[in-house]
């Protein structure tokens, strides 16, 4: 053996690995090991694991819960060892178990893990009756090390009512991205029409309920609309995930013509540790602006935008600077990201740049003239190259975007090829990839939701797909584009399979008016744009029933209020690759499963709970990897 002590395997240890939780039983142990290898492999993903036999061990593991018991539980799973009492005659590492639960279904759910070097593990997560699979991989450990399990139930508290259910996730099918429905609690959210969302890629914000700590969950998301700022965090150890809403307004919202929020992550992993997210509200040719770099704990106010600005429809967004553009960017500007204020004016529209990260800006500067473009564009956004878009549905001949090339000194119109002018005043969305791949999604002149792709800066464009036929689509609005890897997009907008004018006024009573039935659908594409897959993600809770106006506060001054979701959502990215959406949900309580429209605006975020995301490798699970090999280098 060299002089070096040799190990005395120990005997493996014998217990049930079965057994059932309920609340008279609520209590289970068990052990497992020793392992004679280690598995550094791993199993992070959200479908079971493979194990070769030796590698992994498992536990069968039911949960009861009675019927007609309305209580919260949560099942608590946590491992501890003993390290060999040989580790100074090897000079060898702790030994370093992981644990993760599944529940088992088509695809296998995780719901619950302690995947770090953390002696015990411990996995939380909200418990349902059914079957699940307690995993414990040994994935650095010593031949003689065996660990012990504890399996504990615990009663929490009685469901806390909501005002409208959530729908049922979307159906599963292998490999299609799968959402849930997250409608805001307690009286928060409750005028959320045209509402944004953005999502901090640095923050790993535990969840607020002191039952879970440290829980990773692609990011803290900040979602506003009117006056109000909500900071959600997610729980992502049950499935579906808890969230958790909290009030963090800024204190100079005071009051506003248009909100917007609009959160720089860095940009889709080139500055994982950069963000800022800002609150805008518009005041007319100014906005009421302020950004946070801590989740909404404190702000600091800004000017709001540049001078000239319009008094409509204000948008902000960030991104690197164009290095190559000339003029030159600035050669030392306070904050790494170029800040964009942009807005309009009638026709016209302004884009000002900030170099200190948003608290004052520079002139605005035309995006477009009379005989190009006029009404309302839709959100500015910053490709990684630096490249800035605006887009706008009214663009002679069709629709079309503005591109800055040069840091927003001077704008360009280009068109969208296929495109024509939309049927109402809704805007368009732009999408971009970490390739700086552009996806334009955009209510076609028919009413049928449309998506282009370009990959030259918007001077081509290919791949304009329909993607409302699966479902029949015949009207769709609000379209909201986001984008991970170059070639991975999603498309949500609210749509019904009702043709006609949307605009007109319903009459339950007599049927007269438009009478058509409206879901939020999401189209994903994992080949850039060549083929798109749509869900309804709101399967069970129209969004809408009736006409939605979208033609400004002269015409749609009506009632009842058919405007109540006014003008736009908005989607985001987590950095985990999760699809989030942002929107006004105007269909709750007896209207879930019945006309007539509650004309309500209730806050609710749409969040991916399974299926393929848009990043093929999440940021976090890449800094976990580096971490972990670096830790045993």
């Amino acid at each position: 053996m060299g002089g070096e002590a040799a190990y005395t395997a120990a005997a493996s240890c014998t217990s049930p690995h079965v057994g059932t939780l309920s609340p008279l039983t609520p209590n289970l142990a068990y052990c497992g090991g020793p392992f004679t290898v280690s598995n550094p492999t791993a199993p992070l993903g959200n479908t079971p694991p493979v194990c070769a036999p030796g590698t992994c061990d498992f536990y069968n593991l039911t949960i009861t819960i009675p019927p007609g018991d309305t209580h919260i539980y949560a099942a608590t799973v946590t491992i501890g060892w003993t390290n060999s009492s040989s580790l100074t005659t090897q000079g060898a590492t702790a030994s370093d178990f992981d644990l993760y639960v599944y529940q088992p279904d088509e695809t296998g759910t995780k719901v619950g893990q302690g995947g770090g070097s953390t002696n015990p593990e411990i996995a939380t997560f909200t418990a349902t009756s059914g079957t699940y699979t307690v995993y414990v991989v040994p994935y650095d450990v010593q031949p003689d090390v065996q660990f012990d399990g504890t399996i504990v139930l615990t009663q929490l508290a009685a469901p806390t009512p909501t005002p409208t259910s959530s729908p049922s996730p979307t159906p599963e099918i292998p490999g299609v991205p799968r959402y849930f429905n997250y409608a805001a609690p307690n009286g928060l959210g409750t005028d959320a029409g045209e509402p944004s969302i953005g999502v901090n890629w640095k923050s790993e914000k535990s969840f607020s309920n002191s039952l879970f700590s440290n829980i990773p969950n692609g990011g803290t998301s900040m979602f506003e609309s009117s006056t109000q700022t909500l900071r959600v965090t997610f729980d992502d150890c049950p499935s579906p995930a808890n969230s958790f809403w909290e009030d963090k307004s800024a204190p100079n919202a005071a009051t506003s013509l248009d909100p917007i929020l609009f959160t720089d992550h860095g940009y889709n992993h080139a500055l994982p540790d950069l963000f800022r997210t800002f609150s805008s509200q518009l005041t007319g040719a100014d906005s009421l602006s302020a950004y946070t770099e801590d989740d909404g704990e404190s702000w600091i106010p800004s000017q709001g935008g540049g001078i000239p600005s319009g008094y409509d429809h204000q948008t902000i967004g960030a991104g690197p600077y164009n290095p190559n553009s000339t003029p030159a960017p600035p050669a030392h500007p306070l904050y790494p990201n170029a800040v964009y204020y942009c807005s309009q004016e009638a026709v016209t529209a302004f884009c000002a740049r900030s170099d200190n990260g948003g608290l004052t800006f520079g002139p605005g500067v035309p995006t477009w003239n009379t005989t190009q473009c006029g009404g309302i564009h839709g959100h500015v956004k910053v490709a990684p190259d630096g490249t800035a878009y605006v887009p706008n549905w009214n663009c002679t001949p069709g629709q079309g975007v503005a591109v800055s090339t040069d840091n927003g000194v001077s704008w360009t119109v280009r068109n969208i090829t296929g495109a024509t002018k939309a049927k109402g005043l809704e805007d368009p969305s732009i999408g971009i990839g970490t390739d700086n791949t552009v996806y334009f999604g955009y209510q076609n002149g028919d009413g049928h939701p449309h998506i282009a792709v370009s990959h030259d800066h918007g001077l081509t464009w290919i791949n304009n797909t329909d993607v409302g036929t699966p479902f029949g689509i015949r009207n769709a609005v609000y379209p909201a584009v986001t984008a991970g890897d170059g070639n991975r997009a999603a498309f949500a907008f609210i749509g019904t399979t009702e043709p006609g004018d949307y605009v007109a006024q319903t009459n339950f009573n007599t049927g007269q008016g438009f009478q058509g039935v409206w879901h939020l659908y999401i189209a994903t594409t994992f080949d850039g744009g060549a083929t798109w897959t749509t869900i309804d993600a709101t399967p069970n809770d129209p969004v809408q029933r009736g006409s939605i106006c979208d033609q400004g506060t002269i015409t749609c001054d009506r009632s009842p209020n058919d405007r109540n979701l006014l003008d736009f959502i908005v989607a985001d990215t987590d950095k985990e690759g999760r699809v989030l959406v942002a929107y006004a949900d105007g269909c709750i309580g007896t209207c879930v499963n019945a006309a007539p429209n509650s004309y309500s605006a209730l806050g609710t975020i749409v969040r991916q709970s399974g299926g393929k995301r848009l990043f093929t490798s999440s940021i976090r699970s890449s800094r976990r990897y580096r971490m972990r090999r670096a830790s045993r280098a």
